[in-house]
């Protein structure tokens, strides 16, 4: 799962990333580095950069803010999603919880930003990141991760919606007992980490 990440990211970043991606977008203005659901974060789609609120808000059910990448055609919120909604999410880093505490993911030295996999909904603003199981960097603290993708992937991704499983070298940073309390308070909202199965409600399939 991935319900906080880093994303410390300005106009001059901005540039450089719409260059790698071979994209032609405005830029956004900056915002806060540490992003949780509910906040603002700079998103790619296959056309335009933007920002949109991380979490997709449902009345009378709890927010959304990671798809499981493996089963999202299944998903109706999610499959309804997957035309034009697919995104990249630029990361600097993404936190995971395990056995062993609360772990901050970044990318090596010879590697900037990660990219992770994201479906957005534009009639809400926001988006969700998709998972996949994890890696050998992330298995020893969670089960999941965030699908990441390499720039020369992205638009196989945005285009043509053929998601990779990329392997890409993660430095690891375990977090101090302080701010995993802080962590813990911040992110104790009403959010789930995926859709559950189609559900019937009022004698139809939603």
């Amino acid at each position: 799962m991935c319900a906080r990440f880093e994303q410390n990211i300005g106009p001059a970043e901005c540039h450089q990333l719409l260059l790698t991606l071979g994209l032609t977008m405005v830029v956004p203005s900056p915002r806060a580095p540490t992003v949780l659901p509910t906040d603002q974060a700079i998103v790619f789609s296959r056309e335009r950069i933007f920002q949109a609120s991380f979490g997709l808000q449902r009345v009378g059910r709890p927010m959304l803010i990671n798809a499981r990448s493996e089963s999202m055609h299944e998903r109706p919120t999610f499959r309804r999603l997957l035309d034009r909604g697919r995104a990249l999410v630029p990361m600097n880093g993404f936190y995971e919880s395990g056995p062993a505490g609360i772990v901050l993911f970044s990318p090596s030295a010879t590697t900037p930003l990660i990219f992770a996999a994201g479906l957005v909904d534009y009639s809400l603003q926001s988006f969700v990141i998709l998972t996949r199981d994890a890696d050998e960097f992330v298995a020893p603290i969670h089960d999941r991760m965030p699908a990441l993708v390499r720039p020369s992937n992205a638009l196989s991704w945005l285009v043509d919606g053929v998601l990779q499983y990329d392997a890409i070298a993660l430095d690891t940073t375990t977090l101090p007992t302080s701010e995993r309390k802080n962590r813990q308070l911040k992110t104790a909202t009403n959010a789930q980490c995926d859709e559950p199965g189609p559900l019937f409600e009022q004698g139809r399939l939603e």
